[in-house]
């Protein structure tokens, strides 16, 4: 309102100034009022500035208040909250006696059927005390139940229920007794929950540990690691005495570490355990033909062995037969080598000189010829040959 009075005023002055120029009177310069422009201008100024303040934070403003409406109706929706008011305004006065119409039908139903599982739960535990001369009689009430029922007109339901409970009772015990207990614990069950199981570690049993014992100590040879592999074989045999190749791996290992007397002591310990394994006796006869005990080895290789006998069994039981003076042994170790080998002379070499033990002159200057057609013998058995050829010429 201030402004507008000074607005009016100005326009009066101005008019009494040019009226005052008309009629010739003293022209008096107009004075203006340079506060009252700036106060305009300074009002005009601050309506534009909350003009576009306005403009500018409103839709800010909305905003928030927006996305805290549309949260509020997630979240009743999420909740399970009722619709949307208009249309529950609408729905509302016809849903709501159905609603109650039905919520009174289903809560004299649950309590009907709560009435009647406490009923039968009661049933089978009397059942379980009852004897089975006792069952007829609860056969028969059940049956009047079903007929009484049907007399007043029940309904469906309850003539089923009462129907299930009497076929129930022809059951097994076990099964009416648990029937009940389960549908209610399973209704009373809490949800599940997510939960680490701890699963117990396999024990490995006694075959697969010396398995793995084993593969490792073979590893360790392969490395040349000869302690690791000592400690390895050492636990199968205190585990399993009897085990061959454990044992055969050992004695070989002491052997190259040049314990001598420990590979032979775990050889003769292993054949007191098992005189049939041949492969102890021949690692032994190995040892002993190193020492020169040829009577030794020929205890050893028995003839009870020698169907299971290989290559190195007669070669060791040839040579110790041999040295030990014993050709008639060696004639037949050196033959089966003859046999196996054929190509090799050293064993026709072996044999010829048995026989040349034994005063069987002209087989064994037959055998050593052999020998040299078959070449592959080194300088010193040729030599040998050579000579008893010359030697048997001249005896012939």
């Amino acid at each position: 309102m201030s402004v507008i009075n000074n607005m009016l005023k100005n326009i009066d002055q101005r008019q009494t100034a040019q009226r005052n120029q008309q009629s010739g009177g003293v022209a008096i310069p107009p004075v203006r009022d340079y506060h009252d422009v700036l106060f305009k201008v300074l009002s005009v100024l601050l309506a534009i500035v909350l003009i576009f303040t306005a403009y500018l934070y409103l839709p800010f403003a909305q905003a928030p208040q927006a996305s805290k409406d549309t949260a509020e109706k997630a979240y009743a929706v999420n909740n399970n909250s009722q619709p949307i008011e208009i249309a529950q305004a609408k729905i509302t006065p016809v849903i709501k006696p159905l609603k109650q119409l039905s919520e009174e039908n289903t809560g004299a139903k649950a309590a009907h059927i709560n009435a009647d599982t406490q009923k039968e739960l009661a049933q089978v535990q009397s059942n379980n005390a009852l004897p089975d001369q006792a069952k007829d009689e609860v056969i028969q009430l059940h049956a009047a139940d079903k007929a009484a029922l049907l007399s007043k007109k029940a309904s469906p339901t309850e003539v089923n229920a009462k129907v299930a409970t009497s076929t129930e009772i022809n059951a097994p015990v076990e099964a009416k007794s648990s029937a009940p207990v389960k549908s209610i614990t399973q209704a009373k069950q809490p949800p599940a929950e997510n939960k680490l199981v701890k699963t117990a570690s396999v024990k490995q049993s006694k075959a697969q540990r010396i398995a793995q014992q084993l593969k490792r100590a073979k590893q360790a040879l392969e490395f040349a690691l000869y302690d690791d592999a000592i400690n390895d074989l050492t636990a199968i045999l205190q585990t399993q005495p009897e085990h061959i190749e454990a044992r055969n791996l050992l004695a070989a290992t002491y052997f190259q570490q040049q314990d001598v007397l420990m590979a032979q002591q775990l050889l003769v310990a292993g054949i007191k355990i098992n005189p049939e394994v041949v492969q102890w006796r021949v690692m032994l006869s190995k040892i002993l033909i190193m020492q020169q005990e040829y009577e030794g080895v020929l205890k050893l290789l028995i003839a009870e062995l020698e169907p299971q006998a290989n290559l190195e069994f007669w070669v060791l039981k040839g040579t110790a037969a041999q040295n030990a003076q014993q050709h008639q042994i060696a004639l037949a170790s050196f033959t089966q080598l003859t046999q196996l080998q054929p190509q090799q002379a050293k064993w026709w070499l072996a044999l010829a000189t048995s026989k040349d033990a034994l005063g069987e002159f002209a087989d064994a200057k037959h055998l050593y010829k052999v020998a040299l057609d078959l070449g592959g013998l080194n300088a010193a058995m040729t030599q040998h040959a050579l000579q008893r050829l010359v030697a048997l010429k001249e005896a012939v």
